[in-house]
C-alpha cells in the first residue's frame, strides 16, 4: 500500500489555530474505513477472546491481551496507518521534521469497567481520572537526561468509541501550563503532571491540574484521528460501554529530540516550524510574572478555559 498526499486530509489554518490553542485536534474520518477495518480484523484475530464476548471481556481469568501485535498475522495495515498519522503530524510540525514512524504502534485497549453509566458507583472523569504528561514511563525516579521526549502523539480509533467508552481524555490548554512550569522547574519534576495553581497565583504542590479542571473525553467513529501536543495532560478515558476501546497510538518525534528536549519543554512551539505563523486568540501566549514579597518570580497561569 503506497501512501500519497491524497490519502490524508489537508489541515486548515483554522484547525491549526485550534490545535495551537487547545493542544489537540480531532479529524473525523481521518483514515478511510477500509484500512481501519483491515487493521481491526487483524488485531482481533490475534486477541484471546472474541470482540463481542462481553462475559469473556469482563472475566478476570481471561488471558491478558499483551503482545497482540507480535501475534498478528501481518503489520502491514498498522504500518500504513502509521504513515497516514505521520503525514498528518508533519502538516502541524513541518514537512521533513519528523522521523520515520516504522511499522509498529501501541495498540491501546481500554476494557469496560462492568458498570453502567447510570450506576451511582460508576467512576467519573471529575473524580476518578488523574492526568499525566508522557515521558517518565513507570520509573519511580529518573535523572534529568533520562526523561523521554516526543514531539506529538497521533491516535487512530480502530472501532467506534462512544461517549463514556474509554475515549482519549485531555485537559485542554494544559500544554501552555506545562511550558510555563518547565521554565522554572526541572524536567524530572514533571512526573505525574504539573501541580495546581493557588488562588494567589502560586504553584500548589499539594494539588494536580486534574484537581482544578475537568478532562474532556474525545469520542468518534472508527477512523477518527486525534493529534496532540506531547506536553498536553491526558489520560485514558473511563469505559462504561460494553466494548473494548481499541486505538493505535503512534508517538512522533523530531530526530534531534534528545538535544532539544529541555528547551522544547520551556518553549513549546520553538521546534514546530509549521506553527510559527499561526496566530492564536489575543493574550493566549502571554505569561504574567508577578513579584512576590520574597522577591522571587511566580508565574501566574491563566486557566485558558472558555
Amino acid at each position: 500500500m503506497a501512501t500519497t498526499t491524497a490519502a490524508v486530509k489537508q489541515i486548515s489554518e483554522a484547525q491549526k489555530r485550534e490545535f495551537k490553542e487547545l493542544g489537540f485536534l480531532v479529524i473525523r474520518d481521518g483514515i478511510e474505513s477500509e484500512l481501519i477495518q483491515e487493521a481491526s480484523d487483524v488485531m482481533w484475530a490475534a486477541m484471546p477472546h472474541d470482540k463481542d464476548d462481553y462475559e469473556a471481556i469482563l472475566d478476570p481469568d481471561t488471558p491478558s491481551p499483551s503482545g497482540v501485535q507480535d501475534a498478528m498475522e501481518t503489520n502491514e495495515p498498522i504500518a500504513e496507518i502509521n504513515q497516514r498519522l505521520h503525514a498528518y503530524g508533519e502538516q502541524l510540525v513541518g514537512e521533513g521534521t519528523l522521523g520515520a514512524p516504522g511499522d509498529r504502534t501501541h495498540l491501546a485497549l481500554r476494557y469496560p469497567k462492568g458498570v453502567r453509566s447510570n450506576d451511582p458507583r460508576a467512576p467519573q472523569v471529575s473524580t476518578d481520572l488523574n492526568s499525566h504528561i508522557d515521558g517518565w514511563g513507570n520509573e519511580f525516579e529518573l535523572d534529568e537526561d533520562e526523561v523521554g521526549y516526543n514531539t506529538m502523539f497521533a491516535i487512530a480509533y480502530l472501532d467506534r468509541v462512544r461517549p463514556q467508552g474509554g475515549g482519549f481524555t485531555v485537559w485542554p490548554g494544559s500544554h501552555w501550563t506545562a511550558g510555563e512550569y518547565f521554565q522554572s522547574h526541572s524536567l524530572k519534576s514533571g512526573k505525574g503532571g504539573v501541580p495546581g495553581i493557588s488562588e494567589e497565583g502560586r504553584w500548589d504542590y499539594d494539588m494536580r491540574r486534574s484537581d482544578q479542571a475537568d478532562g474532556f473525553e474525545l469520542w468518534g467513529e472508527a477512523g477518527t484521528v486525534i493529534l496532540a501536543h506531547y506536553k498536553i495532560e491526558h489520560s485514558a478515558g473511563i469505559n462504561l460501554s460494553p466494548n473494548v476501546r481499541s486505538a493505535a497510538i503512534t508517538r512522533l518525534s523530531r530526530e534531534d529530540g534528545d538535544e532539544i528536549k529541555h528547551e522544547a519543554a520551556k518553549d513549546i512551539w520553538k521546534y514546530w516550524p509549521a506553527m510559527q505563523d499561526v496566530e492564536v486568540y489575543p493574550g493566549f501566549e502571554e505569561s504574567v510574572i508577578e513579584e512576590q514579597p520574597s522577591g522571587g518570580p511566580t508565574y501566574i497561569l491563566e486557566r485558558r478555559r472558555y
